[in-house]
């Protein structure tokens, strides 16, 4: 199959409406059981909305706010400010009556023009929050998918999509520029690395959207791929790990990724009787990757879920970060991960270990 170029994420939607108008591109499973979905055609019709709102409050290049909970508005959101050439900046929103400093830090740091958000997350603000600055607002989920016109924002390689933000694990969190030729690179190397182009992706994701893995990894890449995304709250995994490996199994899901700590969660809380309901032999890959990479930990993981059908060349250690746009190196796929003793003092290998051999 012959691979397109495309210069932005808008072209290459473009492309998946005009031949699968109908396929769907994103679900999001609620914790109330309903499941809200997307096709391309829908997703492209609502973003598109937001473009065209933005156009006539915003300029091309201004920076632009999105708080939202995790859920498929922040997905439209996101698009529309790439439509219109805004820059997005995506940060988690502060819970309620409770300000978050990392947000007041990265406000006073980029000066966002404008805050985006929806009506639930408007609510659960308090409004001295949302007063820091005369800043105008923006209600997305109130937009009608049609009647105000959109003409495209002109894009090139070297415009900046959005501004994300480091996680401040080691320091102050720093606005990294992404640009569309960063996106389009990054997207086309986790391709090769996970060897997805020809056949359509289908990832299942807990991760919260506003960052790197989440947004790159989990939402934006298989939007590219053609593919669909799966998505779930956060929390909704931390409470009950189960949820993530049923999700799989019922989605029969082909891709996911998660920290390392996600696994030992799922060694840990998920029973016997739970482990019954699995069947996770549709899994082409996991990365494991956004924290140290544990290979006790992945030797527990495949073998409370081999049972199940998780085998061990499914897994795959990464690495990435956000001045990347996200992955710097992962996989191969199909090979289960090889792993090599280092002497600390000569950063030598003391002794190649076979691919299922365990480091000591």
């Amino acid at each position: 199959m012959m691979r397109r170029e495309y210069d932005t994420i808008r072209d290459r939607l473009d492309g998946h409406v005009r031949e699968s108008p109908d396929q769907l591109a994103l679900k999001f499973l609620r914790d109330d059981k309903v499941i809200e979905t997307l096709t391309y055609a829908q997703l492209m019709s609502r973003s598109q909305a937001v473009a065209a709102r933005l156009s006539g409050m915003a300029k091309p290049g201004d920076r632009v706010l999105l708080l939202y909970p995790q859920g498929l508005d922040f997905v439209v959101a996101f698009l529309g400010c790439l439509f219109a050439g805004v820059i997005a900046v995506s940060a988690y929103p502060p819970r309620r009556n409770r300000k978050s400093e990392r947000i007041v830090g990265i406000v006073a740091d980029c000066a966002p023009s404008l805050f985006l958000t929806n009506q639930e997350c408007r609510d659960r603000l308090e409004n001295d929050w949302l007063d820091l600055s005369p800043r105008a607002l923006l209600i997305t989920d109130d937009l009608s998918d049609a009647g105000e016109e959109f003409s495209p924002s002109e894009t090139t390689s070297e415009t900046v999509a959005w501004l994300q933000y480091t996680s401040g694990s080691t320091s102050a969190p720093r606005g990294v520029i992404i640009t569309h030729g960063a996106l389009l690179a990054n997207v086309r190397q986790i391709a090769t690395a996970l060897d997805c182009w020809e056949e359509p992706v289908k990832l299942v994701s807990w991760l919260p959207m506003y960052h790197d893995m989440g947004l790159v990894g989990a939402i934006l890449s298989p939007l590219f791929f053609g593919g669909q995304s799966v998505l779930m709250d956060p929390n909704s995994f931390l409470r009950e790990p189960f949820s993530w490996l049923k999700a799989i199994s019922d989605e029969r899901g082909t891709f996911s990724c998660c920290p390392n700590f996600g696994f030992d969660l799922c060694v840990k809380a998920i029973t016997d009787e739970q482990k019954k309901q699995l069947d996770l032999s549709c899994i082409r890959l996991i990365i494991n990757a956004a924290e140290p990479v544990r290979a006790d930990t992945m030797d527990r993981f495949v073998a409370k879920f081999g049972a199940c059908g998780f085998k061990p060349e499914m897994m795959v250690p990464a690495f990435g970060l956000a001045e990347a746009t996200l992955l710097v190196t992962g996989g191969p796929y199909g090979n289960a991960p090889r792993r090599v003793q280092i002497d600390a003092e000569t950063s030598e290998p003391k002794v190649a270990l076979s691919r299922n051999d365990s480091a000591t």
